[in-house]
């Protein structure tokens, strides 16, 4: 479970279903909900980035809160080169 919380990667599937109760408040950070629902429509490069900076921003927010520090400087720097394009 810690390997899961620090790195964010699954073993194998059937830690699914071992650690359920432990990853489903992971991926619902990521992804809202604990349900896949496709990849979506294509957007203008707009709401691309819009999409991106809304991803990354809750990245960071995982790595803060799994003490992940390296990684939440380099989201932190990716935000930041996002919003300067925008």
């Amino acid at each position: 479970l810690n390997n899961i919380k620090n790195t964010g990667k699954m073993g194998c599937d059937n830690c699914y279903k071992v650690f359920k109760n432990n990853i489903f408040p992971i991926i619902k950070n990521f992804q809202f909900d604990n349900v896949h629902i496709g990849k979506g429509t294509k957007y203008n490069k707009e709401n691309k980035i819009q999409n991106e900076l809304k991803d990354l921003k809750l990245k960071l927010k995982q790595a803060i809160e799994l003490e992940n520090y390296e990684l939440a400087i380099t989201l932190r720097d990716k935000i930041k080169e996002l919003e300067g394009g925008i």
